[in-house]
């Protein structure tokens, strides 16, 4: 009995070593996947990843190539609107203090060129120079035809009571200027003759019942560019003087 107990013992170990060495067989002897190079082996789990981070890697060295390549073309960081910077805010005040001097921009404009070119250096030292400079026009441009549409409008209103061919140059002034913050009170005024005298010799004002101007600013251009281009220094008391009396007759008559 105890003979067959150890034969079956040795059996039952002989058993279990033949299933251990099966077993070690199968981890020992993984199939190779198919197509993979230098007879490496993975599951395809681990092909596909690897796979996808090549794809990776690639995209990543290409857009480093691609920035470095844009950054040497154009050094700076790029700078193509004014809007919704910090140059926005003293941009629009300069150009709002300027307005009353004169609603035109000069071509080519060196006083604007000079004070973008302090704002670039205070609030925009990376932006690139051209950049900042057609930005700013554009932004400078548009400005500035937003306050002529508005003085326009202010100045040929039809409403009974917004008439400003009744104010006085003082009071008209105020209606047309004051929002624009211009600490040139003698510019302010010398426009504001220049308008009104414009806009009555054109019959533009709401008694005058003038037909409306096809184009008012090109046409006040000319008109102002008469203005500064004599050399006369009572110009602008002779104008205010007669437009005083413009203003009184204006008031008394329906022109």
């Amino acid at each position: 009995m105890f003979q067959d107990s150890q034969d079956s013992n040795a059996n039952g170990i002989g058993e279990l070593g033949s299933q251990q060495d099966l077993f070690d067989d199968l981890v020992a002897a993984p199939v190779p996947l198919p197509n993979l190079p230098n007879g490496h082996f993975c599951c395809e789990g681990c092909k596909c990843n690897s796979l996808l981070l090549k794809e990776i890697v690639k995209e990543l060295k290409d857009l480093k190539k691609c920035v470095n390549t844009t950054a040497a073309a154009k050094p700076g960081r790029s700078f193509t609107c004014i809007e919704k910077t910090d140059m926005e805010r003293p941009l629009t005040d300069y150009l709002k203090s300027r307005f009353p001097k004169n609603p035109f921009l000069a071509d080519p404009d060196t006083e604007l060129k000079a004070k973008l070119m302090s704002l670039k250096r205070r609030l925009a030292p990376e932006a690139d120079y051209q950049e900042v400079l057609r930005a700013g026009v554009r932004f400078s441009t548009r400005k500035m035809v937003d306050f002529r549409s508005q003085t326009k409008n202010k100045m040929l209103s039809r409403n009974e009571s917004a008439d400003l061919g009744c104010k006085s140059l003082k009071d008209l002034g105020k209606a047309l200027f004051s929002r624009f913050q211009c600490q040139d009170e003698e510019a302010v005024e010398n426009m504001t003759v220049a308008l009104r005298a414009f806009s009555y010799e054109k019959k533009q004002l709401k008694k005058q019942s003038g037909e409306p101007l096809e184009d008012f600013w090109t046409a006040f251009k000319g008109f102002l560019g008469d203005i500064l281009d004599n050399q006369d220094q009572d110009k602008w008391a002779q104008l205010k003087d007669r437009e005083i009396k413009r203003i009184e007759r204006y008031i008394k008559y329906v022109i």
